[in-house]
C-alpha cells in the first residue's frame, strides 16, 4: 500500500476489491485526505471510520439477536407441529 502523503493511504485497486465496491463519492467522504492530505483529515476520517465500524458491529449485534429469536420460534413451531402429528397419529 503505498501512501498520499505521511497519513493517508492509496487504496489503489483495492478499491473496489479488498473494501468491497465503493464509491468515489464515499471514499471522498471517508478519506478526504487523498483530495487536501493533512493530519486533520486523516484524523477526521479515522473518526469517521470508527464510528461506521461501532454501527456495523452494533447491527451485526441486532442480527444476530433477531436470528437467534427467528431459531427459537422456528424450534417451538417444529415441536408444535410435531405434537400436532403425534395427536393426530393417535387419532
Amino acid at each position: 500500500m503505498r501512501l498520499l502523503s505521511p497519513w493517508c493511504p492509496d487504496l489503489g485497486p483495492h478499491r473496489n476489491t479488498r473494501f468491497g465496491p465503493v464509491r468515489s463519492r464515499t471514499i471522498a467522504e471517508l478519506l478526504p485526505c487523498v483530495v487536501l492530505p493533512s493530519q486533520e483529515n486523516s484524523d477526521a476520517a479515522l473518526e469517521r471510520m470508527t464510528r461506521e465500524c461501532q454501527r456495523l458491529s452494533q447491527h451485526i449485534t441486532d442480527l444476530m439477536r433477531t436470528r437467534d429469536a427467528l431459531d427459537e420460534l422456528m424450534a417451538m413451531n417444529r415441536a408444535h407441529r410435531e405434537s400436532l402429528l403425534t395427536a393426530a397419529a393417535a387419532s
